[in-house]
């Protein structure tokens, strides 16, 4: 029983240490918006380079189209604060999809990465 345990132990860091070098290579990143201030929206990438490319969709609560545009040169998407969308859809054109549901609060988001690692501290340990 206790060679299992080690050959475990031993696949386990294998994985790790692979996984780690091989990362660079498939580096994906995800498109997120953010909600700035009463018809100020930001769309970026969560290791924060600005999405130029992104377009904007502002639905209501039928999914009728209230408002859409492209990004300015720094991700944000300016719209009539009268306006009460209930979802924002950006889409970089590159296959990049995201939406926001503006009926709840806003919070700050725990990035990708310490999750990843927390889920792999959890393993490991």
């Amino acid at each position: 029983m206790n060679i299992i345990k080690k050959r475990v132990i031993i696949c386990t860091i294998a994985a790790a240490l692979l996984a780690s070098l091989l990362a660079p290579a498939a580096y994906a990143h995800r498109m997120i918006i953010r909600f700035e201030e009463p018809g100020l929206l930001r769309v970026i990438y969560d290791d924060n380079s600005i999405a130029r490319r992104a377009e904007i969709v502002l639905l209501d609560g039928d999914n009728k189209e209230l408002a859409k545009g492209p990004v300015n040169q720094d991700g944000y998407f300016s719209y009539n604060k009268s306006l009460k969308p209930k979802l924002a859809v950006a889409d970089d054109g590159l296959g990049h999809r995201t939406q926001l549901d503006l009926t709840v609060s806003q919070r700050e988001e725990i990035p990708v990465a310490a999750k990843a690692l927390l889920g792999v501290a959890i393993l490991v340990f």
